[in-house]
């Protein structure tokens, strides 16, 4: 049942997803859908929350931060272009999903991911700080913030809304955006 609202989700968006149209993918009947969802937005958080979305997590480099966050940032977006299941879920969460029809989905599910991811690329670019390789006019939190907004700006418009882009041009993109946060 999961796997046919996604499908119909992602095929449709929230406004245009009925439950009638996920119990038809699924094989059942609205009644049917019912009997575990008490709304399509329930439905919906179901769905979503069944993907965990990926971290940074796993990429340090002790030498030189930087280095590793350029290697996780590529690693991460490179995931979440090419496994299909999570780029469905992060479209359908970035351009699909009203949060008047969605409950609220972006601030239990997206917000919350861009803020750990906030979080981890400060602590990065703290540790970056520490060893003079932060540019001296950055503060971590304001280059962290920075940093989310590029990356989202290379998923929506180098995942999303321009097709797939080589992972040559995303590794590129992220290499020049961590490059012009070192200090020379």
């Amino acid at each position: 049942m999961l796997d046919a609202a996604r499908r119909v989700l992602c095929r449709m968006g929230a406004a245009a997803t009925t439950l009638e149209e996920v119990a038809r993918e699924a094989g059942t009947t609205r009644g049917g859908i019912y009997c575990h969802f008490s709304s399509k937005e329930t439905l919906i958080l179901a769905v979503v929350t069944r993907w965990p979305l990926p971290s940074l997590e796993g990429e340090e480099d002790s030498a030189d931060p930087l280095v590793g966050l350029d290697r996780a940032l590529c690693r991460l977006v490179v995931q979440l272009r090419d496994d299909s299941t999570l780029n469905e879920m992060l479209c359908f969460l970035m351009l699909k999903c009203d949060d008047a029809v969605c409950g609220g989905l972006s601030v239990h599910v997206l917000d919350v991911f861009w803020r750990r991811l906030v979080c981890q690329i400060e602590d990065v670019y703290r540790r970056a700080r520490v060893r003079g390789l932060l540019h001296p006019c950055l503060e971590p939190l304001q280059a962290a913030e920075e940093t989310l907004v590029f990356l989202k700006g290379v998923l929506e418009t180098g995942m999303f809304r321009l097709g797939k882009c080589g992972a040559a041009t995303l590794e590129a993109a992220i290499g020049i955006h961590i490059h012009l946060r070192r200090n020379f």
